[in-house]
């Protein structure tokens, strides 16, 4: 008998069965709607096992595509939880079923980063060992940021914004800084995402689900969107991977403000504001690499007027 998949089960309440399904069409057109090969057991008790109907092999986390691949869907009663805060008590959830590849979420690196451990020894000074270390956590951020991108431009190739990227959004291979040579990022929350008509299509047939006339309006407006999500959410990454003290990671919030609303098109503004700060001479020491070329990728992406393929191949993405 085949070994159970390990899964991650997201439920939609009714109210919200919009969003699930807008997942699904969207899911659909960057992998294709999953084939009618799971049996889905759940029980009270909120386990679920998702097993093929015919034989194949649990497959380990792969690079391509980097989305978190759907498995399957179905509908069915609520969770006593979710039954108690519905409208509807009656009414069914819809039921998303994903494959757990054992990936980290990006928002639980943030919480739980530290400053690079410089390994001395007896014929390596202390000085050497913090640059070495420090070099190290700046390629694992590059790597970071490469990926995220790269993820980004195959979502705007296949015709799809994304919507609501974060570091809620964003699941990481690793999160040491060792393996960022062979790091993979995935992308997962699509319920308000877009298709995109001035993407390439994919050619896959567009599911015969409820509310799927979600044709974006305006596709330019989709991408930037999705391009100045990116830029804050590499920032707050990049913030809080530098920081030797709390205040040098800077929230979400603090940095929308600081982007678009005291600094907006001003990047070299927002550089004078962190190099006054001495929390954030890290932060400032990383995008000033390259004759500043960090402060330059994020003006980009905050400008939103390249695509993500492009920006992917910027210089300050290209370091060593």
């Amino acid at each position: 008998m085949q070994r159970p998949q390990t899964v991650l089960l997201k439920e939609y309440l009714p109210v919200a069965k919009a969003v699930a399904f807008n997942e699904l069409l969207v899911m659909s057109k960057l992998c294709g709607l999953p084939e009618d090969q799971y049996t889905v057991w759940r029980s009270n008790s909120f386990n679920c096992n998702v097993v093929p109907a015919r034989p194949a092999v649990t497959r380990p986390s792969t690079r391509s595509p980097p989305v978190v691949p759907l498995l399957g869907y179905f509908v069915s009663a609520p969770t006593e939880e979710a039954a108690s805060l519905s409208m509807d008590a009656e009414a069914d959830s819809v039921w998303l079923v994903y494959r757990w590849e054992g990936l980290r979420p990006l928002n639980m690196y943030l919480s739980d980063v530290r400053p690079p451990e410089a390994a001395t020894s007896f014929f390596k000074k202390r000085e050497v060992a913090e640059a070495e270390a420090w070099r190290a956590r700046h390629a694992m951020l590059r790597a970071v940021a490469r990926a995220l991108l790269s993820a980004v431009a195959h979502c705007h190739g296949a015709g799809v914004t994304h919507g609501s990227i974060s570091s809620g959004t964003v699941f990481l291979s690793s999160t040491r800084d060792e393996d960022a040579d062979s790091l993979f990022v995935k992308v997962d929350n699509f319920g308000f995402g877009r298709l995109d008509p001035a993407g390439s299509p994919l050619g896959l047939a567009t599911p015969q689900l409820p509310g799927q006339d979600i044709d974006s309006t305006s596709p330019r407006e989709g991408r930037k969107h999705d391009l100045q999500a990116t830029a804050l959410t590499l920032l707050e990454t990049f913030a809080a991977a530098t920081a030797t003290s709390p205040s040098g990671a800077l929230p979400r919030t603090s940095l929308t403000r600081l982007l678009f609303d005291i600094y907006p098109e001003d990047v070299a503004g927002l550089r004078h504001y962190c190099a006054d700060d001495p929390a954030l001479g890290r932060l400032v020491a990383l995008l000033d690499e390259g004759d500043r070329a960090g402060w330059d990728f994020i003006s980009q992406l905050v400008k939103g007027n390249r695509d993500a393929s492009e920006l992917v191949l910027h210089p300050f993405l290209k370091l060593a």
